[in-house]
């Protein structure tokens, strides 16, 4: 109980330090996977946006078309991890679901791998 106390007041007063020896190392592993997952994440939207914006001037200057519906029902099979049909939330969900379960295989603490993912995800 006296761990909880450290790591709420930790997190209350910014000690991140406090937080994550609270947590152990599955704390400290969450927050380095946390701060490549959120550098991974934002370069991955930068080269998406910028191909996406790439082919947008490309079709406005007719250089090329593009067959949305075409695309669309070639990619529903690979987003659609489900499989209900559609690409949805419950996709988005099934993903994570399982990119948790097998960064966090054999670990000794799961919440303290958790609680070290979010703190890199909002501090880092």
């Amino acid at each position: 109980m006296d761990s909880l106390k450290v790591g709420v007041s930790s997190l209350a007063t910014g000690d991140i330090q406090g937080l994550l020896m609270s947590a152990g190392s599955s704390g400290m592993l969450g927050v380095a996977i946390g701060a490549v997952l959120k550098r991974a994440v934002r370069w991955l939207a930068v080269v998406i946006g910028s191909v996406a914006i790439l082919m947008q001037v490309l079709i406005y200057l007719e250089f090329i078309e593009v067959h949305w519906k075409n695309v669309e029902k070639k990619a529903v099979p690979y987003l659609d991890v489900n499989q209900d049909g559609v690409v949805n939330d419950g996709d988005v969900q099934h993903i994570v679901d399982a990119g948790v379960e097998i960064l966090t295989q054999g670990l000794p603490n799961v919440a303290g791998f958790m609680a070290g993912l979010l703190v890199a995800f909002r501090f880092l």
